[in-house]
């Protein structure tokens, strides 16, 4: 796969022979034990030289049933990287899933150890690619999302924020450390509901309650008592109190929306990569 994919690089195209519309777009094949040669696919900034200050590093996990192209398309993160100025690091799970504890797909029920292979993700970007292993980020949709939970768990400080979108903690792993952390829920979401419960995905176990979710990550970062609220027309906000130094807890619920990536066709007035990005601090000027 890794050969064929090269290749289309080569014709100018990127993974799979689609065009993303950003320069810089590359592919990786990145070692691990009984999983060699698993590819991510990468975008930063055209116009790099080796001289140049390390950049921040955002990995970025697709849902299940997707793949790294897929999820570069979905959201505006290549452009971000554009823009804002970053490294965006598109991983690609095993058969289009993430072993995030009990979810999800081939990767789930073979026991694939993936917070292993981000490991090898980030150390792969920080060797070659010149970007800041203190500066960097994880996101993910779905069962992506699941699995930035995850591994913001079990990789305590590792992260200097992480943001889920669709997405819960699935695993039995209670977070331990402060983390800046974001999650982007819809309100009608029926694959991963807000309040847990049965989802109207087959083969799905019952989900964890998305608030409990956020709400130990939240203890984690020393966040007292329940978060404080404010809504607007098209997202209602919850913000930690009290929460540690540089390790602030927010979740936005987007009213009327399902389980979609938060974009600018099916959710104009929120975006979630903008939404992200500047509660990370990354945005220009900030």
């Amino acid at each position: 796969m890794v050969v064929s994919v090269v290749a289309a690089l080569a014709a100018g195209c990127g993974l799979f022979g689609v065009d993303l519309g950003v320069e810089g777009v590359e592919v990786r094949s990145v070692g691990i034990d009984n999983h060699s040669g698993r590819s991510v696919l990468l975008v930063e900034p055209s116009g790099r030289t080796p001289s140049d200050d390390p950049l921040p590093l955002v990995v970025v996990l697709h849902g299940l049933g997707e793949d790294a192209e897929a999820m570069a398309r979905l959201a505006t993160w290549p452009e971000a990287a554009r823009d804002v100025g970053f490294v965006a690091v598109f991983p690609q799970g095993v058969d289009d899933s993430w072993n995030a504890g009990r979810c999800c797909g081939k990767a789930a029920q073979e026991g694939v150890d993936d917070v292993a292979f981000l490991d090898a993700v980030i150390a792969q970007m920080v060797a070659e690619e010149n970007v800041d292993r203190e500066a960097v980020y994880m996101t993910g949709f779905s069962n992506g999302a699941m699995m930035t939970y995850l591994y913001s768990c079990r990789r305590p400080g590792a992260l200097v924020g992480a943001a889920s979108v669709a997405g819960t903690n699935f695993s039995d792993c209670v977070p331990s450390s402060p983390s800046m952390f974001m999650q982007v829920s819809g309100s009608d979401d029926p694959i991963v509901p807000v309040l847990g419960g049965p989802s109207e995905a087959p083969g799905l176990p019952e989900v964890p309650s998305v608030e409990a979710s956020i709400l130990a990550v939240a203890a984690a970062s020393g966040c007292s008592g329940r978060p404080g609220g404010d809504s607007d027309a098209a997202v209602t906000t919850f913000v930690g109190e009290g929460c540690a130094a540089g390790d602030p807890v927010r979740y936005d619920v987007v009213r009327g929306l399902g389980h979609v990536y938060p974009n600018l066709v099916n959710s104009p007035d929120y975006v979630a990569v903008d939404h992200i990005i500047d509660f990370w601090g990354m945005a220009a000027g900030s």
